[in-house]
Order: C-alpha cells, then structure tokens, then sequence
C-alpha cells in the first residue's frame, strides 16, 4: 500500500508555499489511483488532501465491468477544460443557423461546461441494469 496520505500532507505543505499558476491551479496536482482500494479500506479524500481520486467499480466495489467513478474537488474540475465533451458534460445552449464550417465547433456552438467533476462525465448508458 502507498502512503498516500503522507505524500498529500508533503504536497499540501509544497502547494502552500509555492505560487499557484496564474489560472488559480495549484503547482502540484494530485491525483490518487484507488483502483486496489476502493472497498478494501477506507478512503478519505479530505485526509488524503488529493485533488482528485478515481477507481473502477468492477474490483472491490463488485459492480459491473465498465463502472467506476472519479472524484475531482470542485474548484480544481472548474479550472480544467475537458479533452473531450458531449451533450452531458456541456449541454448545447443555442445553435446558430448559418456559420462558417471553417471555423472551430468552439466558435459556432454555445455551449457552457457543467459545475465540477460532471464536466467529464460522458453519456452512457449502464447496459447491465437493462438486461
């Protein structure tokens, strides 16, 4: 087992002292895989001072292959821009009716990120629960 907690104490402790980036991020993100510990032992993302913890379902968790979850503290998830979206982590807010299709889909759509985590969120469906 990693010390996982230690290093988000010596990460905080690093963060604290050093300037942020100028988009409000701190120097040093940290991310925790609980892929091995998620229903094995107790996770405490606010002890861990992590920035973000994700972990399958399918492990310990004993949920289906394919689930999983990922936690993100809310004003780091609004500071970062997703490397793909859909309709369920940007909901369209109008379409115009002409536009230049040279232009990039940024520019033509308008669109707006949800709050936190759920801005990578994409939609599925579960497939198990529906057979």
């Amino acid at each position: 087992v990693n010390p996982v907690y230690a290093i988000g104490q010596l990460l905080d402790e690093y963060n604290q002292k050093v300037k942020s980036s100028s988009n409000g991020l701190p120097s040093i993100l940290y991310l925790v895989d609980a892929c091995q510990s998620a229903g094995q032992t107790q996770l405490d993302v606010s002890a861990m001072k992590c920035h973000a913890l994700t972990a399958t379902g399918r492990k310990y968790l004993r949920a289906p292959r394919g689930t999983g979850f990922v936690f993100v503290k809310r004003d780091i998830a609004n500071a970062l821009v997703p490397s793909h979206i859909d309709h369920s982590s940007a909901p369209i807010l109008a379409v115009p009716s002409m536009f230049d299709c040279r232009s990039s889909i940024e520019n033509i759509i308008d669109f707006r990120y949800k709050d936190g985590a759920r801005r990578f969120e994409f939609w599925e469906s579960n497939i198990a629960n529906k057979l």
